[in-house]
């Protein structure tokens, strides 16, 4: 709700009076729904000990990262466990904070890296549906130092078509910047930043 944003009763009612600009009004109706919802739920099974580089070959993945290693992704020893991944799509808001919020309040938890190996090699076509599927279990680090996160999506021109990958994905707001053209006929620059846990599909665990 608005009020999550810290909007009070006051200024809630003064947005969508009939009286204020329709604009604003959208705005409000936009802000006012759920910041996420769930997508689907998917069985999968970890049968525990098969290392993180058999796993990956196991993906017949054709795009991906050589960053995945046993060293960086050790696979512990355990009996064959039943899990069911839940995948919610985070419709607005960043922050780890907001993320795990959503999760509490769909009863989800965080995955493990095992799930993520496990749910590429057992529901294939399900990358080519949500393109990207983040799972945001305790990060390990990059060769660079850089908290990373295991992600299933698709690669791929057009005219070869897509394939899927699995890969590490930052999950450390990255800033860029670029020159936008403007009205005079020059540039101007501009600063794009990607938030990390910001919008998009991601993998929690049902409780």
């Amino acid at each position: 709700s608005l009020r999550q944003f810290g909007a009070t009763d006051e200024q809630i009612h003064s947005l969508v009076t009939e009286n204020s600009d329709w604009r604003v009004r959208q705005i409000a109706a936009i802000l006012a729904q759920p910041a996420s919802k769930l997508l689907d739920a998917f069985e999968i099974t970890l049968e525990g000990g098969i290392p993180a580089s058999k796993l990956y070959s196991m993906g017949q993945y054709r795009g991906g990262s050589d960053g995945i290693t046993d060293k960086r992704f050790p696979m512990a020893d355990h009996k064959p466990t039943r899990r069911t991944v839940v995948l919610l799509e985070l419709i607005y808001g960043e922050g780890l904070d907001k993320l795990m919020a959503e999760f509490q309040r769909h009863g989800l938890e965080r995955p493990t890296y095992e799930d993520a190996f496990y749910f590429g090699i057992q529901h294939p076509k399900l990358q080519e549906k949500y393109e990207e599927i983040v799972f945001p279990h305790e990060p390990v680090l990059s060769k660079n130092d850089t908290p990373v996160v295991l992600t299933l999506g698709t690669g791929g021109e057009m005219l070869e078509g897509s394939y899927r990958a699995m890969y590490m994905r930052s999950m450390a707001a990255s800033t860029c910047f670029i020159r936008m053209p403007n009205i005079e006929g020059g540039f101007h620059g501009a600063t794009l930043t990607s938030p990390e846990w910001g919008p998009g599909v991601y993998a929690g665990i049902r409780k």
